[in-house]
């Protein structure tokens, strides 16, 4: 496993200490990880690339509009 160093707001932490004194996580690191692992599974690499396709046909379309 590694380590990352976040920073958070306020509001955000307290909602994660809210979950995890719930019993919904049993720390702030498990809850962030399913976090992680729940985005990470939605944006796959090749939704990504459809998206900033689709971004850059746009920009040319209306570029100086």
């Amino acid at each position: 496993m590694k380590d990352v160093l976040i920073r958070l707001s306020d509001d955000l932490h307290a909602e994660i200490e809210r979950r995890v004194q719930r019993g919904e996580f049993k720390d702030a690191s498990e809850l962030i990880g399913a976090v992680v692992r729940y985005y990470a599974e939605r944006h796959r690499d090749s939704d990504w690339e459809h998206h900033v396709e689709k971004e850059v046909e746009f920009s040319r379309r209306h570029a100086g509009s």
